[in-house]
């Protein structure tokens, strides 16, 4: 019985492990919302209450220079 308690203690460790690790990885992999970025393209990036780009451009490729 021990054993079975050791190795669910374990799995559970490793399990949390996993999850908050996981999220702090991908977390980092998002853009960042706040900030100003200087390019050759005239365009604007805005986020609206649920976090959703909206682009903002005079012309189809600085829309699309924007995008990428």
């Amino acid at each position: 019985m021990r054993i079975v308690i050791r190795v669910f203690i374990v799995l559970l460790v490793i399990a949390a492990i996993a999850f908050f690790g996981g999220r702090a990885y991908l977390s980092r992999s998002v853009a960042p919302r706040e900030g100003d970025i200087t390019t050759d393209a005239n365009a604007e990036i805005t986020f609206d209450a649920k976090g959703i780009p909206q682009i903002w451009a005079k012309t189809d490729g600085d829309a699309f220079f924007a995008i990428g």
